[in-house]
Order: structure tokens, then sequence, then C-alpha cells
């Protein structure tokens, strides 16, 4: 059996995600990250009430780049990084000047919980 595609584990994201944490989820989407633009990103979740940029609690990139460091910049909570080819996703959190103070890597099989919603833990890869 092969790995699964990003899609298709984004899909999976926005299934568990979307009847769990309470927050509108968006997929695929483009991030209004006002003075840096618009970024595009596999998934984001948004409260409308949320301190932020636009409301944004969370984003769920697909494989690193530069996308990163413009949600650090724009102080984007958390960014969750898919790398299916290694099979590991990494997880970002506390946006200081534009970089993340906090990662961890989640390795196949374990959970993570988004920080907007602690309570809901889920398998990405």
């Amino acid at each position: 059996m092969g790995q699964p595609s990003s899609q298709a584990i984004i899909a999976g994201l926005v299934e568990r995600l979307g009847a769990a944490v309470g927050v509108e989820v968006r997929s695929p989407t483009h991030l209004d990250l006002g003075r840096l633009g618009r970024v595009p990103c596999a998934l984001a979740l948004y409260e409308p009430n949320a301190v932020g940029v636009g409301g944004i609690l969370l984003v769920v990139l697909a494989g690193f780049d530069g996308r990163l460091a413009l949600c650090a910049a724009a102080d984007v909570p958390e960014a969750w990084v898919i790398d299916v080819d290694r099979g590991w996703t990494e997880v970002y959190r506390h946006p200081d000047e534009g970089r993340y103070r906090w990662r961890e890597m989640v390795l196949p099989g374990e959970e993570v919980a988004p920080l907007c919603r602690p309570e809901t833990r889920t398998r990405i890869l």
C-alpha cells in the first residue's frame, strides 16, 4: 500500500476537524495575510472573533517553502506542514518576529490537536 496523497490527507483532516473543532474549516483556500498578500494553503481554520489576521487560527501547508515564513510574519498562531514524501508533519506554534518559536515533529500514527481546540486530537498521517 502506497502513501496517501496530500489531497487525501487534507480531505481527511477537513472531515475530522470540521466535525469537531467548531470553527470554520476552508479547503483549499488562499489566505489573505494583509500587507503580505494572498498565500495558497491546503486548509485553514477560522473563527470570526479570533485575534489576529482575519480570524485565522491554524494553517495547514502541503510541503515546505516560503509560505511558512509568511504565516509567521503575519502572526498566524499555528501552522502544520505536511511532508508526505518524508512521512511526517511539523507543527509550528507561537509566531515571534517572523518565525515560529516552537516546533514539534508528528510521526505517522501520532495525534496532534490544534491550539484553538486542544481537546480535539487527530492523526494526520
